[in-house]
Parts: structure tokens; C-alpha cells; sequence
């Protein structure tokens, strides 16, 4: 499986459908260290939105590794256990309800953050290394 150099870190794009939850597992099959991606800067973000525009598929969004599950309205990284810090929702997002897994939006969003319903098939980003953050 290719891993992909975006910004001096390494990401894995899963280019093939899967629920939050299945893909969230499919990046930990991948061994120790290796988690739905984490955004956690805006260099990060530049980075992985520059690397969907030129290798992703615009008609679909891609599942990160942030959710609410568990702790409503409270967005934190599931890999790490870190609160969302940094963000860049879309328009009117995060909107809630029952939609609690956070996707990059393809299309004219230019892969800005959104919820939507965790057990929608869509494309993924795993990232090595996400989870070497001390807890909180």
C-alpha cells in the first residue's frame, strides 16, 4: 500500500468507500501509529486540501479521524483524544443532529470540514504517526 509524502508527513488515501467506522479500522490494520488523519494546523490542512484537489475524487468527500461520538458538540481528534484546536468547518457546519464523523466536503467546498452520518460509504485519509500526542 502506498503511503503519500503531503507536507512532510505520510498519508494513506483510501480511494475506495468505506464507513467512518470501517475505515477508522482498515487505517489500524496498518499497525501501531497509524489512525484516520488528524488535522491539527492550518499548514497540515493547506497541505492535504492541495493534495485532494490534484489526487482526489471531487465528487465525494473523505473521511478525518474527528468526532463527536460520545461527547456531543464537542469535536475532538478519535485518534488522539486531543480536542479540536484548530478547524475550518464549512458554511453553517458543523450542523449536528445524528451526524457526528467529521469529512472533508468535496467538490466546490474545496474540501472544507463537515458532519454527516458516520455510516455513509466515502473516501478516507489515514495518516502515520497521528497518535504521538501526549494526553489530556
Amino acid at each position: 500500500m502506498a503511503f503519500h509524502d503531503i507536507g512532510g508527513r505520510c498519508y494513506f488515501y483510501g480511494y475506495f468507500p468505506l464507513n467512518w467506522f470501517r475505515a477508522a479500522e482498515f487505517c489500524h490494520s496498518f499497525g501501531e501509529g497509524v489512525a484516520l488523519a488528524a488535522i491539527e494546523s492550518e499548514k497540515e490542512n493547506n497541505d492535504i486540501k492541495g493534495f485532494l484537489v490534484k489526487h482526489g475524487d471531487p465528487s465525494t468527500g473523505v473521511w478525518v479521524g474527528g468526532s463527536d461520538n460520545g461527547h456531543f458538540h464537542m469535536w475532538a481528534w478519535f485518534p488522539t483524544g486531543q480536542l479540536v484546536d484548530y478547524s475550518n468547518w464549512g458554511p453553517s457546519q458543523p450542523t449536528g443532529g445524528d451526524q457526528h464523523c467529521m469529512y472533508l466536503v468535496g467538490g466546490i467546498l474545496g474540501f472544507q470540514w463537515a458532519d454527516f452520518h458516520c455510516d455513509f460509504d466515502m473516501h478516507f485519509l489515514c495518516e502515520y504517526g497521528v497518535n504521538n500526542i501526549e494526553p489530556w
